[in-house]
């Protein structure tokens, strides 16, 4: 490959007795796989958090000087303001890290003109940010370590590189060559959630614990893979506006055919096998059980029990109930609490505890769920939580 040999012959010279840290950073998150036509669009909350916890990374390193070089596409540009944005570093537009749809050669020799790219900036740099698509990195990655015949066409050959992932390249010109020391993922942001099968969300906790803040903000982080079913909902849409101005407690009048929507919801979704997240107190095994028995046994059923206490809880339900004029009677606030019981593995295969703050405190599993990629997800929060 005498174009490769060609940009590898102009980095070492460029580098000269000197050596230069070339950080390697995937796009963050994004629904839709991009194509070389469509470059609109757009990270997800999630990859906004991926790419701004990668920044905040490399901000620690105190890099003198560094240089972000980007692809010329909406994700990889939208990445790269991001960690400009935390770093304070420059930015350098590049057209030569898109995919290409496939094309491995077009990606091979995309990745060799990047590595020209890199040793034009290498004489004024220490530090160089390449932020692109993953089958470009790939091979810009590759090349560098001297695997000059490497082809990752076929998917077995591919190394995992998560979004917003940060891979660190040491380079040095030694004897006439280029030496490549891969220092491998020295950081690795939060993981999109994994959809290995359909996936049961039950939120278990006493009035006010703060089941609905965690529920909402889970489903937007996760860009709305997850349906949310929930009776407060329900209720806010058919109560007539005025019980809640006037602050009348209405669950009696509606409670029936706020249940018989929730239920009839529930049932639409298993059907269409959506995801789901189901947003009541569900304080007793039986209230469980009834709602568990819509789903079939291909769904993982996971539960979220909110551990707030109940004077916390309490004072929550009393300040919404003024700000909402949503109304919940003190002998139905005492009765759910009463008869609260804690979730078990009879019913569930994975029990997340959460504590009044929204943090994880613990995750645990079935003995066969043990190294589910679902259990892996959430023990990623319960570990920065403790640390």
């Amino acid at each position: 490959m005498q174009n490769l040999d060609n940009a590898l012959e102009k980095l070492k010279s460029s580098i000269g007795n000197r050596s230069i840290n070339l950080y390697l950073i995937r796009h963050g998150h994004t629904l839709n796989k991009l194509t070389a036509q469509d470059a609109s669009d757009t990270l997800t909350e999630l990859g906004k958090r991926q790419l701004a916890k990668s920044a905040e990374f490399i901000k620690n390193k105190k890099l003198k000087n560094p240089l972000v070089i980007f692809a010329n596409s909406g994700i990889a540009t939208e990445s790269a303001n991001i960690i400009c944005a935390i770093t304070g570093a420059e930015k350098q537009h590049n057209t030569n890290l898109n995919r290409f749809g496939g094309d491995e050669q077009a990606i091979k020799d995309k990745a060799i003109t990047s590595i020209n790219e890199i040793a034009e900036v290498c004489p004024d740099r220490k530090d160089v940010i390449i932020v692109g698509h993953r089958s470009s990195l790939r091979y810009v990655k590759a090349f560098l370590m001297g695997q000059k015949d490497a082809d990752f066409s076929k998917k077995e050959a591919r190394d995992k590189i998560h979004e917003g992932s940060v891979d660190l390249i040491n380079i040095k010109a030694l004897n006439n060559e280029i030496k490549a020391h891969n220092k491998g993922i020295v950081f690795c942001p939060e993981k999109k959630f994994p959809l290995s099968k359909n996936i049961m969300i039950m939120m278990i906790g006493h009035p006010g614990s703060g089941k609905s803040t965690w529920a909402n903000k889970f489903v937007v982080e996760q860009s709305h893979i997850f349906n949310l079913i929930s009776t407060d909902n329900i209720f806010d849409k058919i109560v007539p506006a005025q019980y809640r101005e006037q602050k009348v407690d209405a669950y009696d009048k509606y409670k029936d055919q706020v249940f018989s929507e929730y239920h009839a919801q529930i049932e639409t979704s298993v059907k269409e096998s959506q995801n789901v997240i189901l947003d009541r107190a569900y304080a007793s095994d039986n209230k469980r059980q009834y709602a568990l028995d819509f789903f079939h046994p291909e769904y993982l059923k996971v539960a979220i029990h909110v551990t707030t206490d109940q004077n916390a809880c309490l004072k929550r339900v009393k300040k919404r109930e003024d700000q909402t004029g949503r109304k919940l009677d003190q002998e139905f606030f005492d009765k759910v609490v009463n008869n609260h019981e804690a979730p078990s593995f009879s019913q569930f295969d994975i029990i997340i505890k959460v504590n009044e703050k929204g943090k994880i405190t613990s995750v645990d599993s079935k003995s066969e769920y043990r190294n589910h990629s679902v259990k892996k997800y959430f023990e990623q929060f319960l570990q920065k939580t403790k640390s």
